[in-house]
């Protein structure tokens, strides 16, 4: 065979071999845009997805501020109210259960980005792969005549492979900023709420610990104030002089209470000779145009207080209530019968 023969079978050899190579390139090329369209198509789902996402976890995040807002309110009211903590305490853990959800959706979606990172890889060492089998493909057609086509051939390939590449990288890292972009707003603001509750439980525990010591020194006051009563009940019921003591002194600081002024408004202890006897009313009150009402300070109430005692029966009580009765009303005889309006220029009563 002659050398033209040779040379053009070489070439004809080498066109089929370079139309081949490129028949294999371009169905390769199609093949990953295809691949890259659909993959977009998915993250674009994927991303308008995470969108409503955001928006749903934005509309609970409102939601739950304004939780946040009525549970501070309550919390003031707590303050004041013991009643209020357990209902406060309710409002705490409800928001700490929202909390820990929105934590398992922000986990969520940061495993959804991790897949999305991992397809992307395994996306590129597939696409290496295919490159070393072409290249290797390449190789094993090449020969001594197409060296220099093959050369062009495989710069040509590496070059595509290279933008190939570099768009899905391209592709992949916008995607991830976008993913990145609505995951930490997300997060900052699940970081913020965190805080809030946390600050929330620690005022809860300082309104607490402050409403548990308002109420100890309430049952210490309690307590010294049932002892002073048990002894001012016990000093009522030991004599009458004392009993009768204490009425004077509470009629004195009723008077004065009400603007009263001694030997101006009233007067205490005032004598008055009458053909009975000395009568010595307690106080005198002195009214406009000359007038007076006399006021008798008989407090008994020896019977009254052993009926309140809680150590006494039903049936025990009433007997002592009816005794309370008899002495008030033997009391009211014994004053009607002194007659003071006789000594004093009064109304024909007397207070007691």
């Amino acid at each position: 065979m002659d050398p033209i023969s040779l040379a053009a079978g070489a070439l004809g050899a080498s066109v089929l071999a370079l139309a081949f190579s490129i028949m294999m390139v371009k169905r390769i090329k199609d093949a990953a845009e295809a691949e890259t369209e659909s993959r977009t198509a998915l993250l674009t789902s994927q991303l308008e997805h995470a969108e409503n996402t955001r928006r749903d976890l934005a509309t609970e995040v409102a939601q739950m501020r304004e939780k946040l807002s009525e549970a501070s309110e309550k919390r003031a009211i707590a303050e004041t109210t013991a009643n209020r903590v357990p209902v406060l305490e309710a409002e705490v853990k409800e928001l700490r259960t929202a909390l820990d959800q929105w934590r398992e959706k922000g986990s969520e979606l940061e495993t959804a980005l991790e897949k999305e990172r991992e397809a992307a890889k395994e996306k590129l060492e597939m696409l290496e792969d295919a490159k070393t089998k072409l290249l290797d493909s390449f190789k094993a057609l090449s020969s001594d005549a197409l060296k220099i086509n093959n050369d062009e051939f495989m710069k040509l390939a590496r070059e595509n492979f290279s933008r190939l590449q570099e768009g899905a990288k391209g592709d992949l890292e916008k995607r991830q900023q976008a993913i990145d972009g609505l995951v930490k707003p997300i997060k900052e603001r699940l970081e913020a709420f965190d805080t809030k509750v946390n600050e929330l439980e620690k005022n809860r525990k300082e309104a607490y610990g402050e409403l548990r010591e308002q109420v100890g020194t309430l049952v210490q006051s309690q307590h010294k104030l049932s002892k002073e009563t048990q002894t001012l009940s016990s000093a009522l019921r030991s004599s009458s002089s004392v009993s009768g003591k204490w009425g004077e002194l509470q009629l004195k600081r009723i008077v004065e209470l009400a603007g009263m002024l001694k030997h101006c408004d009233f007067d205490e202890q005032v004598h008055f000779n009458t053909d009975e006897g000395v009568q010595k009313p307690d106080m005198v009150i002195h009214l406009p145009g000359g007038k007076n009402i006399v006021v008798d300070a008989k407090a008994p109430t020896s019977a009254y207080l052993e009926a309140i005692d809680e150590k006494y029966d039903d049936e025990r009580r009433e007997a002592l209530m009816a005794t309370y009765v008899t002495n008030v009303r033997k009391v009211i005889t014994e004053l009607s019968k002194k007659s003071y309006w006789k000594s004093v220029d009064s109304p024909e009563f007397v207070v007691l």
